[in-house]
């Protein structure tokens, strides 16, 4: 059953980045019709300038669980080569349940952000908008990020072979 859980979440992430990394890409291209309707029609986009921030918040926030899933996270391992191999997986596991809470703290901190935000009816000011719904998602996707880092540390807590994070090519 983990296994079954873990592969609909791996495959859920996947298209959640996808779907961020779309959004984002849309978002610059507004952007850029943006810049040039004020340079050339000069007549801004408002929706642009009005939602910039919200939509980046959506998409960064999709990107959350994959991030996670490929330990993606900064990692400084000192002392690996000093201690025995069980000591840095107890270290290892003490570090994703960490995680754990510290994803947790943020998700619960955003749920009470937006629901603030819904009860006073916050809107953004040209289209005016309501803004609650765009910190939903986001916090949905903490929530989401959550249930990855309990994926990520019952497979660090249980010796479950880690898979090897991608290689980093640099160009320099």
């Amino acid at each position: 059953m983990f296994v079954r859980l873990e592969g609909a979440v791996t495959r859920g992430a996947r298209n959640l980045s996808k779907a961020g990394l779309l959004l984002l890409i849309s978002f610059a291209a507004c952007t850029l019709l943006d810049g040039l309707a004020r340079t050339f029609l000069h007549y801004p986009i408002d929706a642009v300038r009005d939602l910039g921030g919200l939509v980046t918040a959506v998409a960064i926030s999709c990107c959350f669980p994959q991030g996670f899933l490929e330990g993606a996270n900064i990692v400084i391992s000192l002392i690996d080569g000093f201690i025995p191999a069980r000591a840095v997986r107890i270290l290892e596991t003490f570090a994703a349940v960490m995680t754990l809470v510290v994803v947790a703290l943020f998700a619960c901190a955003f749920l009470r952000y937006t629901l603030e935000l819904d009860r006073a009816g916050e809107i953004t000011p040209l289209l005016e908008l309501p803004v609650a719904p765009f910190w939903y998602v986001v916090d949905a996707n903490l929530w989401l990020t959550m249930l990855v880092q309990l994926i990520v540390t019952a497979r660090t807590a249980c010796l479950r072979e880690i898979p090897a994070k991608p290689e980093r090519h640099s160009a320099l």
